[in-house]
C-alpha cells in the first residue's frame, strides 16, 4: 500500500493519508470473468482490502461534510455583505436628491405616452382572461333601495354598469351566479318598468348559458323562462327561492349537466321536467303539495342519490299522492322526510324501495299538522310496514332517526335489535323543539 497525502488546509499543513493504489483495475475485471473460485485465505485479504478502503471513504465524507458546511457558512456571509453594499449606494443614487414632486411628473408623463397604449393592447387581446370571474352576486333589495330614492339612484347606475361590464367582457367563461331577494315588495319593483332593472335584467338573463351554479328567485327565474333564455348549458346546481308567485306554475327543463335541484320557501311554483328529475343526484324542498310532483319524483329519479324532502302537506284523504305500485330509488344513500300527515308515511313506507340506503331520518311537523289526519298521540309506529319495507329494500341502515315520533319502549328496542339497522336515534317532541 502506498500512501497519498491529501492537503486540505495549505496555512496549517491539515491534510488526510490514503491508500494510493486503491482504485478498480481491469486485472481484477478479468479474474472475475475466469469464473475461478478464490481460495479462503485471498478472500481474508480481500474483504481486509475493501474494508480498509471502505473506512478511508468514510473518512473522506466526514471531511466533504465539513468543508460543504464551512462553503455554506462563507457564502452566506457574502451574500449579507454584497446585500449591507447594495443597500447603501442605493440610499446614495443621485435619483434620491430630485423632488418627489419631480418624480411624479416623469411617472405621469412616462405612463400617458408608453405605458397606457400597451394596456390598452393587452386589454383588447386577452380581454376574457382579465374580466374573467368566477362569482357574482346581485343584491337585488339593495339596488331596488337606491333606484327608490334620488339620491341614491346614482349608485344604483354605477353598479349596473359594472355588473353589464363584467357579464359582457368575461366572454363564455362559466361563473355562478347569486340573485338574492328577500321581500316581496323589492320583488314586485323589480317587475316594474325601469331602465335600471330592464338592462340589469337583460345582461343577467343573457348570460344564462354560462351559469354554472345559480341561486336566483322564483319570479327571475319565470323572467329567464318567459324571455326564452332558458338553455343553460353549463348549469350544474340550481337554487330557486320561493318570493313572489308567477301566476303559474311552470316547468324547468334545458339544463343538460344540472345534478342538484335545491326549493326553498313555503310554496312550489317551479318543478323540474321529469328531464331534469332523471338525471338529479340531489333533491331538496321545502314545501310542496303538488301530488303529481310527488309521484315523478319516485318514478323518475332513478339517479338520486339524495333527497330531503320537507313540509308535505295533505288535507284530506282524497289529497293523499298517488304512488307508484313500487317506488324504486335504486342510488338513494340518504334520505330525510319532514311530513305533516302520518298517512302519507304509512303508504310511502308500502310503496318504496331503496337498495342503497344508508341514513333514513324521519320528522313528524305536528305544529302544522292539518286537518284530517291522525294527532301524533292517536298513531302508533307502523312495525308490519318498516319491515316490509326493510325486506323489500334489501338495504342496511347505518343510521335511522326518527324525530317526534312517539314510539314505544319495546318498538325501540326492536329497530335497535334489527339485523338491517346501524344506530338508531329517536329524539323526543320536547328535545325537537329545543
Amino acid at each position: 500500500m502506498k500512501d497519498l497525502q491529501l492537503a486540505l488546509c495549505p496555512g496549517c499543513d491539515r491534510h488526510l493519508e490514503i491508500d494510493g493504489t486503491a482504485s478498480a483495475t481491469q486485472d481484477a475485471l478479468e479474474l472475475i470473468r475466469d469464473g475461478n473460485t478464490p481460495s479462503e485465505d485471498s478472500c481474508v485479504e480481500l474483504n481486509r482490502a475493501a474494508h480498509e478502503a471502505e473506512l478511508q471513504a468514510a473518512d473522506l465524507d466526514r471531511e466533504i461534510k465539513r468543508l460543504r458546511a464551512l462553503s455554506r457558512g462563507l457564502q452566506a456571509h457574502r451574500e449579507r455583505l454584497l446585500g449591507f453594499a447594495r443597500q447603501k449606494r442605493a440610499l446614495a443614487a443621485p435619483i434620491r436628491r430630485l423632488p418627489v414632486e419631480i418624480l411624479e411628473d416623469i411617472f405621469m408623463h412616462v405612463c400617458t405616452n408608453v405605458c397606457l397604449d400597451q394596456w390598452r393592447s393587452v386589454v383588447a387581446n386577452y380581454e376574457a382572461q382579465l374580466w374573467k370571474v368566477e362569482d357574482v352576486y346581485v343584491d337585488l333589495d339593495s339596488i331596488s333601495y337606491r333606484v327608490q330614492w334620488l339620491e341614491l339612484v346614482e349608485q344604483a347606475r354605477e353598479f349596473r354598469s359594472v355588473v353589464v361590464q363584467v357579464l359582457q367582457r368575461s366572454a363564455e367563461t362559466p361563473f355562478s351566479m347569486e340573485l338574492d331577494c328577500t321581500s316581496l315588495d323589492i320583488a314586485n319593483d323589480w317587475l316594474l318598468e325601469d331602465e335600471v332593472y330592464e338592462s340589469l335584467l337583460k345582461a343577467i338573463t343573457s348570460s344564462v348559458s354560462r351559469w354554472r351554479n345559480c341561486v336566483i328567485p322564483d319570479f327571475l327565474l319565470h323572467h329567464v323562462v318567459k324571455k326564452g333564455y332558458d338553455s343553460c348549458e353549463a348549469l350544474e346546481s340550481l337554487t330557486v327561492t320561493e318570493i313572489i308567485s308567477p301566476g303559474a306554475d311552470f316547468t324547468f327543463e334545458k339544463a343538460p349537466l344540472l345534478t342538484e335541484w335545491v326549493h326553498h320557501g313555503k310554496g312550489t311554483s317551479v318543478y323540474p321536467s321529469s328531464q331534469i328529475l332523471s338525471q338529479l343526484t340531489y333533491l331538496k324542498t321545502d314545501h310542496f303539495e303538488d301530488t303529481n310532483f310527488i309521484y315523478d319524483i319516485f318514478t323518475e329519479s332513478k339517479t338520486l342519490e339524495s333527497l330531503d324532502m320537507v313540509h308535505l302537506d295533505v288535507y284530506s284523504e282524497g289529497f293523499l299522492p298517488n304512488l307508484p305500485e313500487v317506488a324504486l330509488l335504486p342510488r338513494l344513500r340518504h334520505f330525510s322526510l319532514v311530513f305533516t300527515d302520518l298517512r302519507f308515511l304509512i303508504s310511502l313506507l308500502q310503496a318504496l324501495a331503496t337498495p342503497r340506503l344508508e341514513n333514513l331520518t324521519l320528522e313528524l311537523d305536528s305544529k302544522n299538522s292539518l286537518r284530517g289526519g291522525p294527532a301524533a298521540g292517536e298513531w302508533a309506529w307502523p312495525d308490519a310496514d318498516f319491515g316490509q319495507y326493510l325486506e323489500r329494500s334489501s338495504c342496511t341502515l347505518s343510521r335511522l332517526g326518527l324525530v317526534n315520533i312517539g314510539i314505544t319502549d319495546e318498538q325501540e328496542s326492536r329497530l335497535r335489535a334489527h339485523s338491517s339497522i346501524g344506530e338508531v336515534v329517536s329524539i323526543p317532541k320536547s328535545e325537537s323543539d329545543a
